[in-house]
Parts: structure tokens; C-alpha cells; sequence
């Protein structure tokens, strides 16, 4: 699951990879700014039970749905 979805934030591997031009665009004050922390591991954890729940609730609204239009 991308994290990137609930934090904002992007480790500067994927940002290389995903982003060249806009990494090489960058100065050394802006990379600075651009710069965090890392997520804490309870908060990881949350995003991802969160993720995978919203996930689950659109399966099963999915088949519900699929269900009732056909039964």
C-alpha cells in the first residue's frame, strides 16, 4: 500500500524514481526544506489498518451491490 496517500510523505527513493526532473530541479535549500521525519511505527501501523479496512468495506459494499442488483 502506498503511504503516500495518507502522509504526504515520499522516501527519496521513490521520489528519484517516481519524480527525476523535479529531484534534479531541486536546490540544496529547497531539498532541506523538503526534508521530515520519519513516520513513528504506530502511526505506520494505523495508515495501513486504515487502508486495508477502507479496502475491505469496498469489496463488500461491491458485492452487496452486485447482490442486490441481480437477486
Amino acid at each position: 500500500m502506498d503511504e503516500v496517500i495518507f502522509t504526504g510523505r515520499m522516501t527519496e527513493e521513490s521520489f528519484k524514481e517516481e519524480r527525476p526532473l523535479e529531484y534534479e530541479n531541486l536546490t540544496e535549500e529547497e531539498y532541506k526544506n523538503r526534508l521530515t521525519s520519519p513516520l513513528p511505527l504506530w502511526m505506520k501501523r494505523l495508515f495501513y489498518i486504515a487502508g486495508y479496512s477502507f479496502l475491505a468495506i469496498g469489496f463488500i459494499l461491491l458485492v452487496v451491490i452486485i447482490l442486490g442488483t441481480f437477486f
